[in-house]
């Protein structure tokens, strides 16, 4: 069961369950704080506009370009897999948060115009 606790009630309820659950087998319960997740729309204008833009100007495919962004943005991690030394991003869009997301949207928008001259249109501005 998962409470998010956003006023007083939500905090009884989550605490009234608290008070039920059985000691044997033993449980675990975690709090931590909640960050949203990045949102659908977010999600969508991502792969829609800044990285199609970007995949049909430089002849590479969203999910490649998708990846080496989220790299040069998020920093790389190697690894070793079957002997090979391999490079990965250190996040994927999918961990960020809706505050993370958007700072990667703006970091795409002024890499995009700053490495490939192209200029991407941010969600509320309109494509002409």
């Amino acid at each position: 069961m998962r409470f998010i606790i956003r006023n007083e009630r939500i905090r009884q309820l989550a605490m009234q369950e608290l008070a039920v659950v059985p000691t044997d087998p033993p449980h675990a319960v975690t709090i931590a704080e909640y960050r949203a997740k990045r949102t659908l729309d977010q999600n969508a204008f991502l792969h829609a506009v800044p990285l199609r833009l970007i995949a049909d100007h430089t002849g590479y495919s969203i999910e490649d370009i998708k990846e080496y962004l989220l790299g040069e943005a998020f920093g790389w991690e190697e690894y070793t897999i079957l002997g090979k030394h391999q490079t990965r991003p250190v996040k994927r869009s999918s961990e960020l948060n809706v505050k993370e997301f958007g700072w990667f949207l703006d970091w795409i928008e002024a890499w995009a115009a700053n490495t490939l001259g192209l200029i991407v249109p941010r969600p509320d501005e309109e494509i002409t």
